[in-house]
């Protein structure tokens, strides 16, 4: 008995040891997720962020997504949450205005659905009263001929939500003149399933900060899918700087100062999701220059401006 006592103990110190490095080792704990997803398919992992699915999942359809929004471009400048909102608040009407008077063409708007079901644009209590609707925002790209970014605010990994969100997106007015503009964002590989099951052909962006996948693997199933952008978090700069030859287009978000900006103009990112419209002359001007100039260097920059 008092030897199964000490086994148990023993067992009991090392698991609680090997967890305590886990968590202050960051290259640790970056090796234990990477190989719970290569070999257990994230069985270990799944639970840390969010209960999402299976990396193990097949293209279910042959159509290809089109990416005429991202190949025709070049480097595109993102208005993260509707644009500059520290003062007229994220995704309302105002804040989207302004940054499409600023002459900004892609916009990000954040959207959930509310308790009677409805598709509706996300801000702050205080400025409810300026926020976007969906037929607002419909209006702005007939009239601007902006695209417009959607981000979900609700648990994206529950597949059924997030087919209804698309699903009614679909049923609402003046769909079909717009559907051109409005570009998804997946979460992981079984929302691009459903948006081909419901017939979205143009091109989503894969944004990674709702999955704890290792970004290695992901690449090479969107490479699978033939997704052609994938949106990363600042702090992963250094996994775009490793990447290999790939045909997917990189996004970094959100970038909120100036060091942040250098960096992601001297890396290899198609494009940047940022509030401050103040930043846009500088990174396209300068990844613009960049992508001609291989002997470009993030020395050469201007002053960037001041916020």
């Amino acid at each position: 008995m008092k030897s199964d006592f000490k086994k148990y103990f023993f067992i009991l110190l090392s698991s609680s040891l090997f967890f305590f490095l886990l968590i202050l080792n960051q290259d640790l704990r970056n090796s234990v997720i990477y190989f719970d997803w290569l070999y257990l398919d994230g069985l270990l992992s799944r639970n840390l962020i969010e209960k999402e699915p299976s990396i193990n999942v097949t293209k279910e359809s042959n159509p290809i997504f089109n990416y005429d929004w991202l190949i025709n471009e070049g480097p595109i400048f993102i208005a993260h949450r509707g644009g500059d909102y520290l003062e007229t608040g994220q995704n309302t009407k105002t804040t989207i205005q302004n940054s499409i008077e600023s002459g900004l063409k892609f916009i990000e708007i954040d959207f959930y659905i509310d308790k009677e079901g409805k598709l509706s644009c996300l801000t702050e209590k205080k400025f409810s009263f300026d926020a976007c609707s969906i037929e607002w925002v419909f209006s702005k790209i007939l009239e601007k001929k902006i695209y417009v970014v959607i981000d979900l605010k609700l648990d994206v990994h529950n597949e059924e939500l997030f087919a209804y969100f698309y699903s009614s997106l679909k049923n609402i007015n003046g769909f079909d003149k717009v559907k051109d503009k409005l570009i998804p964002q997946s979460y992981n590989l079984i929302n691009i399933n459903t948006l081909l099951g419901l017939g979205y052909n143009l091109g989503p962006i894969f944004t990674s900060y709702r999955t704890n996948a290792p970004l290695t693997l992901i690449l090479s199933k969107l490479e699978e899918f033939q997704l052609k952008a994938m949106a990363i978090p600042y702090q992963s700069v250094d996994f775009i700087m490793g990447a290999g030859e790939t045909d997917i287009s990189f996004f970094l978000f959100p970038i909120k100062n100036l060091d942040q900006l250098e960096v992601s103009i001297g890396s290899k990112v198609k494009g940047i999701y940022s509030p401050f419209e103040e930043f846009k002359d500088s990174f396209l001007e300068h990844s613009d220059s960049k992508q001609g100039n291989d002997n470009f260097s993030t020395k050469s920059v201007m002053k960037l401006p001041n916020l």
